[in-house]
């Protein structure tokens, strides 16, 4: 199941390229965090769809430890603080919205409160309605 996980997570953002990545992004594929999140079992294939996709962006690397730093703080790190899931979104789009900001910056000089705001609130928005999503999408895994 994370192989499968992983690959949609991989082509959506292969498949919508251009509005996957930089500071004006709106990463469909993010609708799918929620998994992780809420059924542990998917964090794997969710985190190596990240690192895949992100080896695709024009930053290179950086780009994969970034979204692996995301990733990985989210799915074992804020679960021991964080039990709700619409509070794990919005931390998800402040802490995104904050590393990717800064990877943008130091990169590509893109000033830092605009992507902050730009990545953050099309994380915000894509996570929370993924949460829905994927709420009724587990009940039917198992």
């Amino acid at each position: 199941m994370n192989a499968i996980v992983c690959a949609m997570y991989v082509a959506l953002c292969v498949a919508l390229n251009p509005i996957s990545f930089g500071a004006l992004q709106f990463r469909v594929a993010t609708l799918l965090l929620p998994l992780g999140f809420q059924d542990k079992r998917f964090a794997n294939g969710i985190i190596l769809g990240v690192i895949l996709a992100n080896l695709t962006s024009s930053l290179g690397l950086i780009d994969v430890l970034v979204g692996f730093t995301i990733q990985f703080t989210m799915y074992y790190l804020f679960p021991y603080f964080i039990k709700n899931k619409w509070i794990h979104g919005i931390a998800y789009a402040v802490l995104s919205g904050t590393l990717v900001a800064l990877e943008l910056l130091s990169v590509l000089h893109i000033p830092f409160l605009y992507s902050f705001v730009t990545v953050g609130l099309s994380g915000l928005i894509l996570y929370e309605v993924g949460n829905v999503l994927c709420t009724r999408l587990l009940k039917y895994i198992d």
